[in-house]
């Protein structure tokens, strides 16, 4: 297993490489926003199997009142993205937050693939936003 600061520093170069800039939050997340929504990629261990894993995810709505409509609505579309599947988080208030969600293999992670997974997971989460919001109401990560 590689170490896991390598791969965090690894993660950084390729970030800094290809966009420039490299924007990390108070938990160690780097940070991309994309229009309505900002991606995370979190780097950590995945002890059972002795790897390190790259996530990113997205929130496409916030503070969403659960409805049966909204879990049908993310169960037909969850795997309907090339990058990322939809996802449905609990909060302490009743509502809902949804996220997309997409994990890499970390210790041989290389550029394109991380690049490919943030465009891709960027795109669709800037999109989604839009629509679920205006369907089921909440707000968009960058509203909130």
């Amino acid at each position: 297993m590689a170490e896991l600061a390598a791969v965090k520093d690894r993660v950084r170069q390729i970030i800094l490489q290809r966009m420039g800039e490299v924007t990390e939050d108070s938990d160690g997340d780097f940070l991309r926003r994309s229009g309505s929504t900002t991606v995370f990629i979190r780097v950590k261990p995945w002890a059972d199997y002795g790897q390190n894993l790259v996530e990113l995810w997205a929130f496409v709505g916030r503070g969403i009142t659960p409805t049966p409509e909204l879990f049908r609505f993310v169960a037909t579309r969850s795997d309907s993205f090339m990058m990322g599947h939809l996802g449905v988080m609990d909060n302490a208030d009743g509502t809902v937050d949804i996220g997309m969600f997409h994990r890499l293999l970390g210790d041989d992670l290389d550029a394109e693939e991380l690049m490919a997974a943030l465009g891709g997971l960027s795109s669709s989460s800037d999109q989604l936003d839009d629509e679920i919001t205006a369907i089921f109401g909440g707000t968009k990560f960058n509203e909130s």
